[in-house]
């Protein structure tokens, strides 16, 4: 079955709420038909806006790998993948744009932005999902500019 929903959903303050140390999770209400690793990477990125880290471990393998090839990095282990984001500076609200899956890769696209809305940027990642938990990420980064001068000089392009 291939999936692919296109929307653009805020993830704070979602049904996200800890008891005993162990997080639970109510479904979204939303439209479209997401399977069991769709609604996975869903709860990953809802965990990850609320800074919840220690619920994104729940998800994650505990020798998972995290691969980010725009610094050329990769976190094996879900423990230090979880501590890198947890000492990661500032506070970030993810809103998920889009998502898409075949098999056990789900690819999501979402923006991340700074609390004071003054950063922002937009990452595309490819989770593998083996036995209902995150097997493997791969998370491309990027920057949100202003398009360079030529093209807009030459009306190649509009902005929206």
């Amino acid at each position: 079955m291939v999936c692919f929903v296109n929307w653009n959903y805020k993830l704070r303050h979602q049904s996200f709420f800890s008891t005993n140390g162990k997080y639970k999770y109510q479904t979204l209400n939303y439209k479209g038909n997401l399977n069991m690793n769709e609604d996975i990477v869903i709860k990953f990125w809802g965990f990850m806006s609320d800074a919840m880290f220690d619920g994104v471990g729940e998800l994650i393998e505990k020798d998972a790998n995290v691969w980010l090839p725009n610094t050329r990095e990769v976190f094996r282990g879900r423990d230090k993948y979880i501590i890198f984001n947890k000492k990661y500076p500032g506070r970030w609200i993810i809103t998920l744009d889009k998502i898409f899956s075949k098999d056990d890769m789900v690819i999501s696209a979402v923006k991340v932005e700074s609390e004071d809305k003054a950063i922002n940027f937009y990452a595309t990642s490819f989770f593998t999902i083996k036995n209902n938990l995150i097997h493997e990420i791969t998370e491309y980064w990027g920057e949100n500019n202003e398009p360079p001068i030529w093209r807009i000089e030459e009306s190649l392009s509009e902005r929206y």
